[in-house]
Formats: C-alpha cells, structure tokens, sequence
C-alpha cells in the first residue's frame, strides 16, 4: 500500500466520517431552531433572544451532547469505537474480553 493510498483511506474513512457527523449535527440544531422558538412562544415564554442567539446557542449544545455521548460511547469496553481491526489475531474479541484477568 503506497503513502497516497494510505492517505486516501485515511482522509475518506476518518476525516469524512467526522466531517459528516459535525455537518449532521449542525444541520439539526439549526433546523430545530424556529420549531423551538413557536414552542417557546406557545408556551408562553417570550424570551428576549435574538433568533440568531437562540440558534447559536442550540448549535453550541448539540455539538456538546455529540461530544458527551461520543466520550460515553467510547467509555463502554463493549463499543464497537473500542474494536480492534477484525482482520488482527484477536480482533474479534470486545475490549472488554482482552483486560486482564485480576
């Protein structure tokens, strides 16, 4: 596998995939922005923020909780972020399975 290859793999498996999953993130808070506000309103808090404001700071928070569950995820031994490749001699096995044994 040449350098070229190698840097191709890792810019269409890795960075793309993050890449993506930012862009979904981003894309959703900004969707939900006006619903959230008519939801304030009916409700009958009138906020003094700028709608702007409101889709910043829900931009900001979706980004926080992607991180938060990204972290958890990655956290659980059992998480297929923690696999190792399948193709290596134990790679079939969680993380869990390869701690050692107290």
């Amino acid at each position: 596998m040449s350098i070229k290859e190698k840097i191709e793999g890792w810019f269409f498996n890795k960075l793309a995939g993050k890449l993506v999953a930012r862009a979904a993130v981003t894309i959703a808070a900004y969707l939900m922005s006006n619903p959230v506000q008519a939801l304030l309103a009916k409700a009958g808090l009138s906020l003094a923020v700028d709608q702007s404001e409101l889709t910043a700071g829900l931009i900001a928070g979706a980004h926080a909780a992607y991180e938060w569950f990204k972290a958890k995820r990655a956290a659980s031994p059992n998480s297929p972020a923690v696999q190792t490749d399948a193709s290596k001699p134990g790679g079939n096995l969680s993380a869990q399975d390869t701690l050692p044994k107290p």
